[in-house]
Formats: structure tokens, C-alpha cells, sequence
């Protein structure tokens, strides 16, 4: 029984190291392409096509409605979960706050105005 269990957790060990959280404010998300601030330094990712993007808002963080990639704009804190199964990581899932997306949405909607 002992070595099932053994056996068991050294087939799944190297799935889940696969999967990576990534923390930081994105830089640029293009064409399911994202750069992402990180204390670690810039990180690129690809947005996994079926990824899963949310914002979260609500007392306690229990409201969550799924919105399209266009939501991930510069400036914007996020949390992603990754997969880094390939060699390159691939973003499968994007959370963050309501309240952050509406900062980020005024602070482009000023440099867009400073950049015309």
C-alpha cells in the first residue's frame, strides 16, 4: 500500500511543479501576448486561449465575473496562475480587483490624452 501511495505521489510531483503563481502589474498585452512587472523582473507570458479572466470585487472577494481578454490593460495588478509545462509559461488563469481595473483604466485613459 505504502509503495502505491510512493509511487503515486512521484507520478503527480512533476505535474504540479509545472504550475507557477505569478504576481505583478502588466506592462503590455498584445495579440495574447502579456509582459508582466514582477519583484523577480519582467516576465512574458502567452495567454492560453481558453485562459480564464477574472474580476474580483465584493467585501470578501466572492464576486467574480469572467471578462474578455481586452480587460488586461497596462498598469493593471493581477494574479495569474501558469503553466510552465513547455518552457515557456502560458497564462491559464488572470484574476484581479475591480477596484484596481478602474485605476489602471483612468491612469491610460491620461496618458493616452498626454500622448495625442
Amino acid at each position: 500500500m505504502i509503495l502505491g501511495a510512493s509511487a503515486a505521489a512521484l507520478y503527480v510531483a512533476p505535474l504540479l511543479a509545472q504550475a507557477q503563481e505569478i504576481q505583478g502589474i502588466i506592462v503590455t498585452s498584445e495579440n495574447g501576448q502579456l509582459t508582466v512587472k514582477t519583484p523577480q523582473g519582467d516576465q512574458a507570458l502567452t495567454l492560453s486561449p481558453d485562459a480564464r479572466i477574472r474580476s474580483v470585487s465584493g467585501p470578501l472577494g466572492g464576486q467574480k465575473e469572467t471578462v474578455p481578454p481586452t480587460a488586461l490593460i497596462p498598469g493593471l495588478p493581477v494574479t495569474i496562475e501558469a503553466d510552465n509545462s513547455t518552457g515557456q509559461l502560458v497564462a491559464t488563469s488572470i484574476e484581479y480587483k475591480a477596484k484596481d481595473y478602474k485605476t489602471a483604466a483612468q491612469i491610460q485613459a491620461g496618458v493616452q490624452q498626454t500622448a495625442q
